[in-house]
């Protein structure tokens, strides 16, 4: 895989590596599958999204 450095001049000299596809490793994230986000749990059960009265 060709990489190319790309040299930032910033408050401190960081050197940022990319891949072919722009990907940037050095805070590159752990692969995650696509997650439901769950919902906000509330002492009210009108807010949240669960126990919804049948109407």
């Amino acid at each position: 895989m060709t990489r190319l450095e790309l040299k930032q001049q910033n408050k401190s000299n960081q050197t940022l590596i990319f891949d072919i596809k722009g990907e940037n490793h050095m805070a590159k994230k752990k692969d995650q599958k696509n997650k439901k986000p769950t919902p906000a749990k509330t002492d009210n059960p009108k807010l949240s999204g669960e126990n919804r009265p049948s109407t």
